[in-house]
This record gives C-alpha cells, sequence and structure tokens, in this order.
C-alpha cells in the first residue's frame, strides 16, 4: 500500500507576500471586473500564471482556483481583523489593547481593496443647518424655534399629566 502525500493547504509566508505584490502590480485582478479592455479570460490567465509563480515557492499547491479563494480569505480576515480593532477601541472602560495587531501586509491588503472607504466611511461634508459662523445665520430665530419646540413638547407633558384615569369605565383610559 503506498500513501500518497496530501496537497499542503497552509500558505507559507513567502507565498502571502508575493500573492499581495502580485495583485498589487495587477489591480484588474482585485476589483474582478471585466470589459473592453480586462476580459474573463485575461483574468484566467493572470490567476494561472500566479498559481504557477505560487506553487514553485515552498508551501501550499493549489489550483488558480483556489489561489483566488485565498485571496478573497485574506482579504475578509484583513477587514474582520480592523473591524475587531475598531470596535474593541471604541469600547469604554480603558485598558490594555487587546485585539489583533495589524501588520504591513494587512495595511498592503487594505490599501489593494480601499480599506480606508470599507473602514472610516467617505469624507463626505455634513448637511443640515447652518452653523453659528455663518453670517447669513440670525442666532435669535434658531432660539424661537427651539424654544417654541420645548414649550409644545412640555404643554403635551403637562396635559398627560394632569389626566386622570377614568374610574367610570374601569379599564384605565383616560378622560
Amino acid at each position: 500500500m503506498s500513501l500518497v502525500p496530501m496537497a499542503k493547504k497552509v500558505i507559507s509566508p513567502q507565498q502571502k507576500s508575493l500573492l499581495i505584490s502580485y495583485l498589487e502590480e495587477h489591480p484588474q485582478l482585485v476589483k474582478q471586473k471585466q470589459g473592453n479592455q480586462h476580459t474573463n479570460a485575461d483574468a484566467t490567465k493572470l490567476w494561472q500564471e500566479l498559481s504557477g509563480k505560487l506553487n514553485s515557492i515552498p508551501g501550499a499547491m493549489k489550483g488558480w482556483k483556489e489561489w483566488r479563494k485565498t485571496w478573497s480569505d485574506l482579504k475578509t480576515r484583513t477587514k474582520k481583523k480592523v473591524s475587531e480593532n475598531k470596535k474593541e477601541h471604541n469600547k469604554t472602560g480603558g485598558g490594555p489593547h487587546t485585539g489583533d495587531i495589524i501588520d504591513a501586509e494587512d495595511d498592503k491588503i487594505l490599501d489593494i481593496i480601499g480599506g480606508d472607504i470599507l473602514i472610516t466611511g467617505l469624507d463626505a461634508p455634513e448637511v443640515g443647518l447652518p452653523l453659528p459662523e455663518n453670517k447669513n445665520f440670525d442666532i435669535s430665530k434658531w432660539d424661537y424655534l427651539k424654544n417654541t419646540q420645548e414649550s409644545e413638547e412640555n404643554e403635551d407633558m403637562v396635559v398627560m399629566a394632569n389626566k386622570r384615569p377614568s374610574t367610570s369605565k374601569g379599564n384605565g383610559s383616560y378622560d
């Protein structure tokens, strides 16, 4: 009985580094949007080329589709790590940082996929009421509107407080 060695699935640090640098050089593989300049056949050829390079390095042996899945998994893990770190940072209570450390390769992955936008959102101006610095802004009108709204809310509360439950109906409704 002969034993056939199973293909190794865990990628080596060298393979991970090559995968990231190759995808930095070929951003069309990351976008996964085909068009006139970049077809699905072109993407397949590039993934096959990358697969050959990655399999020539000691470590995991995979087909091109498996390497594409590995890239997808790396992106997912990196985004999750950043999300967990952000959640940890926003907790109250202080204390030492307990999240995973974002390393240089994670930073490269975030640069490739546009991690700033995914994690922090787009920089966009706030909209709403004009700011007091605005020369056209009349603070007295704002105070009047604010006070009017607050007084109407207070009147509603007073009316509810003065109502007593009805005893004639016996169901706890208000007169």
